[in-house]
């Protein structure tokens, strides 16, 4: 699956009859999404030659790694915006496979980067958001020529939402 889009929103599309608990925004980062930005960062940076080759490089090892979102998380409470505290959060957090596989993390941290510097590489993080990088064990395949999609689910006892990612 090559997703057509990595980044995903998730938000009620009405308020008219209950509370938002929450906005969630998260990208995949694909190999094609990595690529793409280690390309964009070495022309930013104005790397040539080997310097450049090396920034390449460095992203598809990356891609070997476990698989990586970015995730940005605006609650209602703030209390309730604690990805990082692991199974003391108020939220499950899954990456759903097209098979209905739920993949629990490996870890979620937060993304201590300054937030110009975070909004730089993700334009959609909200003023209020709090940005985490969470990461998923690469047991299960999600890409592939016959994956359809590929889900992130966060719930908690107050709701849940999801993002999906399908294939073009």
């Amino acid at each position: 699956m090559t997703p057509s889009s990595s980044t995903g929103r998730a938000r009620p599309s009405s308020t008219a009859n209950y509370q938002e608990v929450c906005e969630l925004v998260a990208t995949l980062k694909s190999s094609e999404w990595r690529a793409a930005f280690a390309v964009r960062d070495a022309d930013v940076r104005g790397l040539a030659g080997p310097a450049r080759d090396q920034r390449l490089e460095q992203s598809r090892a990356e891609v070997a790694g476990p698989y990586e979102l970015e995730v940005m998380l605006t609650t209602w409470d703030r209390r309730e915006n604690d990805l990082d505290r692991g199974a003391k959060s108020v939220w499950r957090v899954v990456l759903i496979d097209e098979h209905g596989q739920e993949i629990e993390p490996i870890e979620i941290v937060r993304d201590r980067r300054p937030a110009f510097v975070v909004r730089a590489e993700f334009p959609s993080l909200g003023e209020f958001a709090v940005p985490y990088v969470a990461r998923f064990p690469r047991t299960t395949p999600i890409f592939g020529p016959s994956a359809k999609q590929v889900r992130l689910r966060m719930s908690s006892t107050r709701g849940g939402v999801e993002v999906n990612w399908t294939a073009p």
